[in-house]
């Protein structure tokens, strides 16, 4: 029994490593969230833009769907299975095959976003709605 508690205490500690990005070596799933502001080439006033990014490594435009519903994006990234003829030793990419959906503030103009795959990575940029401005309702009985 003596020298046991450091070791059941260390056991313990690292349990939940893997959910841990920064000690299992890489993330669980990659997404990052960006705000921007960009430039308007019609209007040339300034927008307020919300940049959505996720890892599809492996994955073209085809493989990859963005889907609107009410103030939620849902992308859905499949990857092709790979030919029965390939031997892997080491699998250390992570090949999306994921459905990730995210809800939007209702600021945001979520109908009119655009999307993009390149370079393994799928951008959805999402404008900021315009201001109506300040205005009198008036009340009825």
């Amino acid at each position: 029994m003596y020298g046991t508690l450091p070791a059941l205490n260390e056991m313990f500690e690292t349990a939940f490593d893997i959910f841990n990005p920064k000690k299992c070596g890489r993330p669980i799933f990659p997404y990052a969230f960006k705000k921007a502001t960009i430039k308007n080439e019609e209007t040339q006033k300034e927008e307020e833009v919300l940049i959505l990014e996720i890892a599809v490594v492996g994955c073209s435009k085809d493989d990859v769907k963005v889907k609107v519903s009410g103030n939620m994006i849902t992308v859905t990234a499949t990857t092709p299975q790979d030919p029965v003829s390939y031997v892997t030793y080491y699998d250390y990419i992570k090949r999306p095959n994921f459905t990730f959906s995210w809800s939007f503030p209702c600021i945001y103009d979520v109908a009119n976003a655009a999307a993009t795959v390149k370079d393994g990575l799928c951008t959805i940029a999402v404008k900021k709605k315009a201001d109506s401005g300040e205005k009198e309702i008036v009340v009825g009985e």
